[in-house]
């Protein structure tokens, strides 16, 4: 095995105590004949091994309650900011997950609470609406992501929606103010497929329905 030169944690230990170079033998074999095997072999162990550090947080992941509950209530006309500040569910949340020190992960809530709440309680409040909640809710949520941060192509699924509806208001009438934006858009779809010639109904599309001998 050929020997190669030193870096990284190893080196830095043994540039201070005058032990470098060429090889990493040479270094290790003038660190035993000083210190002795054992106190090198500690020595390395201590200067190379993984330095713990906090693990990744996925502080939203326990928040998504709160999120859908914020989701809820804005759609339903109340003020989730109103009824639960920052602070009260970033004091909950240190409560139930303290960590290694409760008051720093009550400070690491607030903050991403403070840059994120408002974004995460919208986009949820889009996708809640658009399977369960009347379209016009839907159109509400996206209106209000375009409003928030127009960088992310809200305008373009909004534009959709508008296309939805007045596919289905052109061949179905106009929608009950109880449909939601999913049953608009199956609907739409639904009356474009029935215009068209039978045999473009069915698998296969223009070719027709689909043979298990045609294929391979």
């Amino acid at each position: 095995m050929v020997d190669q030169p030193l870096n990284g944690a190893l080196s830095s230990y043994l540039s201070k105590i005058d032990l470098v170079g060429p090889t990493a033998s040479d270094d290790v074999r003038r660190a035993i004949g000083r210190y002795g095997a054992k106190a090198v072999k500690v020595a390395v162990i201590e200067q190379t091994k993984r330095k713990r550090g906090r693990p990744p947080e996925h502080d939203f992941r326990e928040l998504r309650g709160v999120i859908e509950l914020d989701a809820r209530d804005w759609i339903e006309g109340r003020d989730p900011f109103k009824l639960r500040t920052n602070y009260s569910i970033a004091q909950e949340f240190s409560q139930r997950c303290p960590g290694h020190n409760p008051a720093a992960t009550q400070r690491r809530i607030m903050g991403k609470l403070s840059k994120k709440r408002e974004w995460m309680m919208l986009v949820t409040a889009e996708q809640m609406t658009r399977a369960h909640y009347p379209y016009a809710e839907n159109v509400r949520a996206l209106n209000a992501l375009i409003a928030y941060d127009s960088r992310w192509g809200w305008d373009t699924l909004l534009e959709i929606a508008s296309k939805n509806i007045a596919d289905y208001t052109s061949k179905l009438g106009a929608p009950v103010d109880e449909l939601t934006m999913k049953q608009i858009e199956e609907g739409a779809r639904n009356a474009l497929l029935a215009l068209r010639p039978p045999a473009q109904r069915q698998r296969g599309g223009i070719f027709g329905p689909l043979s298990h001998n045609a294929i391979g």
